[in-house]
């Protein structure tokens, strides 16, 4: 979504990102970050729930603290996703990750909204 908006040459009234899709990275850090993630990501999104169970835990705590936000994040989500390959995920991670987007996307006609997690303070 970003890089179509930035692009300028597709109208859409709004457009949604998450903080997540604005993060670049140079090749060899983008390649080194996705060889460390994939692997404890791949499960969360092929299966809805993490191998680890450090990480399996550390949602369930979450759950009790932020249920409501927690939650909302997994039915967007919307549980595992067995047709999903660890190749594709790859791709896709990686990918957002080399796509160089302009410090600023103004779009006359567009309203952007970001999502920020709740922890990276007032943006």
């Amino acid at each position: 979504m970003g890089l179509l908006a930035a692009r300028q040459n597709i109208h859409m009234d709004y457009g949604i990102l998450g903080s997540s899709d604005l993060d670049q990275s140079p090749i060899a850090a983008a390649k080194l970050q996705t060889a460390l993630l994939l692997p404890l990501l791949y499960p969360f999104i092929r299966d809805g729930k993490f191998k680890s169970r450090i990480l399996q835990k550390k949602l369930q705590k979450r759950m009790g603290q932020t249920e409501a936000y927690v939650q909302a994040f997994m039915d967007m989500l919307g549980g595992g996703r067995p047709y999903v390959t660890m190749e594709s995920c790859k791709n896709q991670f990686y990918s957002d990750l080399i796509t160089p987007l302009p410090d600023q996307i103004n779009v006359p006609g567009t309203e952007i909204h970001i999502f920020y997690a709740l922890k990276m303070g007032k943006k």
